[in-house]
């Protein structure tokens, strides 16, 4: 059965990885987790809660590992999350209001890159690149 997973995040086929997915389990191409919501059988983001089990407690991030006792993993969960019509509303609701294309914010942004973005505004905010450029100057002249 797990040979013929592949992952939610990046398609790939999961193979190697243990047939108890836990929340330890990585994708081993892109480093996703595994026991996630969008992997699971019982994810539909269709409904409130975006659930179909009954007794499962509400889990915000769906792309994040968690302590589901209910998961169940599912074969078409990289194929389930491409969806024409949800494209083609957000293309209608970014138009609508102006957005350009891919500037939604749909796609998750990568932590790394925020974490730089945010040391770059830092750093720009109390002038700490050009303080140490200009202590390097003066040091070497």
């Amino acid at each position: 059965m797990a040979s013929k997973l592949v992952c939610w995040q990046c398609g790939e086929p999961l193979k190697g990885i243990p047939k108890r997915i836990t929340r330890f389990t990585r994708c081993p191409v892109c480093r996703s987790d595994l026991h996630v919501c969008r992997l699971c059988r019982h994810h539909d983001p269709a409904i409130l809660g975006e659930c179909r089990h009954e007794r499962a407690d509400r889990v915000v991030d769906k792309e994040q590992a968690n302590f589901c006792t209910y998961f169940r993993p599912r074969r078409d969960a990289h194929a389930a999350s491409e969806d024409p019509a949800a494209d083609s509303s957000r293309a209608a609701l970014d138009a609508l209001f102006g957005i350009e294309a891919g500037e939604s914010g749909t796609n998750k942004p990568d932590p790394r890159a925020a974490a730089r973005r945010a040391r770059e505004e830092l750093d720009a905010l109390f002038n700490l690149g050009k303080a140490a450029d200009s202590e390097d100057n003066g040091s070497s002249g």
